[in-house]
This record gives structure tokens, C-alpha cells and sequence, in this order.
């Protein structure tokens, strides 16, 4: 057991460092549009003064989107909700500290993060919101509806982490089948190795030295190596764009050192009870080659404590499955989204 939460850990260190860095659609800071589609992109200015970064677009009832990387950012996201623009409004932003939203470390943090959310719904005039998060920005899904349950109207959580610092007693996973787990883990690492090496040596990029590397090959290997471990389906590596100068880790580093123990403890025994006690659709989206959980193996045992939670596997799919797998993914997010704004 304590094996394979290292693993998880580890995992979860991995999403802090450089899962996002790669998942944004652009180049350069400005992100891609929908072609045809009216976009507003605006400053939302916190109470602190704190300028944060906003786009939206679309018709019908809001979404706010949630991105992840604690310190990523929200133009990787475009792709997954790009086609629904004609049911709904999209309100993307990228969260304080993040690439367009500059902010001082000290004012960086868990609760600020979740006031700042609170002051974007006021400031765009929603008595509820409808809440689209992906990786790490569930998380800050998870943080707002237990701080603010009765502003959340529905949940469409993707890649969806779960907060626990316990995640096997908490969740009631039997020591039985832990060392399954743990091979599941083993069994996709393999795998996304062999993806690795058979996409390097395709692009004819699996030379060992790294000094005959042109600056435009070396960019190319390091989205494949990235894309090994994000995606199900390596061979589709440019489609992550960006790169490091998309992610600021400090962001992460702060969340940490500003959020004291006592906060990040009531988030994480806060978690269950308050999706337990929400009466709102929620939807949980969870490829079953998710590094961060293969198989959905622990979701499986969350949704069973989570009566009201609609928990989907989608096969084939990893870290982000809208890359991976764009039809299914539309279709069920078009799914969890009208199912959360028609009660």
C-alpha cells in the first residue's frame, strides 16, 4: 500500500510540474477562437486588485471552466469546448499566477483561489454556476462547493483528481486490492514507454545524442515524450501545443506554502460530505489510461460512496481525452453540460 500511494503521489507531483505545459492550443499568449463566434475577453479585477484573464463565447446557459496545472492555463481547454459554442456560453480564465494572470506569490492560495472564483460569478451575474473543471482545476471545483453549495448548479469533472490524504482508507479500498492497483500502474507506464520509443523512433527522433538535435527537433521530442504519458494515442503529439513558458510552477509551490494545514485538511475531509450532500448533477469523466488513475480504479470506489455521481470511463482515452478520443468526449460533455443546466 504505501508503495502504491507513492506512486500516486507521484503522479500527482506530476500534474504539478508538467502535465499542463504542453496542453495549450496556441502559440505565442493569444488563444485560438472559435471560427465565426463572437469572443469577449476582458479583466476580471479581485478585491486585492489582482487582474485575472478572461474569455468567453458561445449561446445559451454559462459554464465556467476550471483549468488545471496549478499554474497552467485555460487555452488548452479551447479544443473541448470549441464545438458546443452554439449550446453554450464559455467562460474560460486563467486563474491568478497563471500565464495571463500575473499575481504576487503572497497573495496565491487555495481560499484565494476559491474567493476569486466567488467574485467572477458575481461579476458575471449568476445566482449558480455550472462548473466545467479538468485535472487539478476539480480540485478547485471540489474547494468552491464546499465553500459555497448553494452557488453550484452541476459538476462535469474530467480527469478528475481525488483530494484525499488517505485515498484507500478514506475511500474504503480493501488491502486485497491494493497490489492490483499497483499493477495497473506498472502496466501502464509500460505502455507508455513502448508508445514513447515507437513514436521517437517514427519521427526518426530516437538518437541518443541530443546535441544533433535541431531547437525544432528537440521541441518535437520533448511533446512526444509528454504526449506518451498525457494521451492514449502518442501518435497525435502535435496536437499539444505551447510549451514551459505556458506553466508557471510557482503557482503550485505557493498553493502550497500559503495554504496552511489546517485548510488543506478541511479540503481534503470536506471532499466526500460535500458531493455527498450535493443535490446537483454531477459527472465524472475518467479515461481508462488516465496515468493519474488507470482504469478509473479508485473513481470506481469513490462513485460508489457518490450515489448522485454519474462516474464515465472512457476507453482509450488518458489525461486528456479530447485529444485522444474528441467525438465521445464532445458527446459526453454536451451530455453532463445540458444535464447540469436544465434543472
Amino acid at each position: 500500500m504505501k508503495r502504491l500511494a507513492h506512486d500516486l503521489c507521484a503522479a500527482n507531483a506530476l500534474l504539478l510540474t508538467t502535465a499542463l505545459t504542453a496542453c495549450a492550443s496556441t502559440r505565442g499568449n493569444a488563444p485560438t477562437v472559435p471560427v465565426g463566434v463572437q469572443v469577449e475577453e476582458w479583466d476580471y479585477v479581485a478585491d486585492d486588485g489582482v487582474r485575472q484573464y478572461v474569455t468567453e463565447f458561445g449561446h445559451g446557459d454559462t459554464v465556467v471552466v476550471l483549468h488545471g496545472g496549478w499554474g497552467g492555463e485555460h487555452s488548452g481547454l479551447l479544443d473541448a469546448v470549441r464545438p458546443l459554442a452554439d449550446r453554450f456560453h464559455f467562460v474560460l480564465y486563467d486563474q491568478r499566477g497563471s500565464l495571463r494572470s500575473p499575481a504576487p506569490d503572497s497573495t496565491i492560495s487555495l481560499p484565494r483561489l476559491v474567493r476569486d472564483l466567488e467574485g467572477l460569478r458575481r461579476q458575471l451575474g449568476q445566482e449558480r454556476l455550472t462548473l466545467f473543471g479538468h485535472s487539478m482545476g476539480t480540485v478547485l471545483g471540489y474547494a468552491y462547493l464546499a465553500q459555497y453549495p448553494d452557488r453550484v448548479q452541476g459538476l462535469l469533472l474530467a480527469a478528475a483528481l481525488l483530494p484525499t490524504n488517505d485515498q484507500f482508507r478514506v475511500l474504503g479500498v480493501p488491502a486485497s486490492d491494493t497490489a492490483r492497483l499497483g499493477r495497473l500502474r506498472r502496466e501502464l507506464s509500460a505502455a507508455q514507454e513502448a508508445r514513447r520509443t515507437a513514436t521517437l523512433a517514427a519521427e526518426g527522433l530516437d538518437h541518443a545524442d541530443s546535441a544533433r538535435l535541431t531547437d525544432r527537433e528537440r521541441a518535437a521530442r520533448w511533446r512526444i515524450r509528454l504526449a506518451s504519458v498525457m494521451l492514449a494515442r502518442a501518435e497525435r503529439w502535435r496536437e499539444l501545443r505551447g510549451g514551459p513558458s505556458f506553466y508557471s510552477p510557482g503557482v503550485g509551490q505557493a498553493i502550497d506554502r500559503n495554504s496552511t494545514p489546517a485548510e488543506r485538511d478541511s479540503l481534503w475531509a470536506r471532499f466526500l460530505p460535500a458531493l455527498t450532500r450535493f443535490r446537483g448533477p454531477v459527472t465524472v469523466v475518467v479515461g481508462d489510461a488516465d496515468f493519474v488513475d488507470p482504469q478509473a480504479a479508485l473513481w470506481r470506489y469513490a462513485a460508489a460512496r457518490l450515489p448522485r455521481t454519474r462516474l464515465v470511463v472512457l476507453p482509450g482515452a488518458g489525461h486528456l481525452p479530447w485529444i485522444d478520443d474528441p467525438v465521445r468526449f464532445g458527446a459526453l460533455v454536451s451530455e453532463a453540460l445540458t444535464r447540469a443546466t436544465t434543472r
